[in-house]
């Protein structure tokens, strides 16, 4: 079985070169992204840092507990995770204490994300320039989406 090869889209060439889109995907949601070295600061509280490794969470984040790792890594549903902001890295780019990410493992957006080569982050309250119409929904604004919080000594809640 031969596999289809990952074509780089218009909308992930404009992101590597601009540093930000602006998405329309199913479901009617104009989205904005951008790559966290492109984000005019401060961030929003309602932004939502995608990644597609867990190794990009020391970026973002304070280093997590295995049991916190352990949740992350094996959640099979859409998840968007709370955690505390790693100040030493995130400095004064993002205004609040606690940021939200999440682990993208649907293989469009997967790939998309790893084609643009570093972290984004959804904006959800902006829209800038040219919006690209994508008929991948973004698997994070289902109903079915959960929403947890992880400290770095591995307290779990149901936010």
């Amino acid at each position: 079985m031969c596999k289809k090869p990952f074509i780089i889209e218009s909308w992930i060439k404009q992101i590597k070169e601009l540093g930000t889109v602006s998405l329309l995907i199913s479901g009617g949601n104009i989205l904005c992204l951008s790559k966290l070295s492109a984000v005019k600061a401060p961030v929003s509280e309602n932004a939502v840092f995608l990644l597609y490794d867990l190794f990009q969470l020391r970026t973002i984040a304070k280093p997590f507990s295995e049991v916190s790792l352990d949740i992350v890594e094996w959640a099979e549903d859409p998840v968007i995770f709370h955690t505390d902001v790693n100040r030493l890295v995130m400095k004064d780019s993002f205004s609040g204490e606690i940021i939200k990410f999440a682990v993208l493992k649907d293989p469009f957006w997967k790939n998309s994300l790893r084609s643009i080569g570093e972290i984004v982050v959804c904006l959800p309250d902006l829209s800038e320039g040219k919006v690209w119409e994508l008929p991948h929904p973004l698997p994070l604004f289902g109903k079915s989406v959960k929403q947890l919080y992880l400290s770095a000594e591995g307290q779990v809640k149901w936010i």
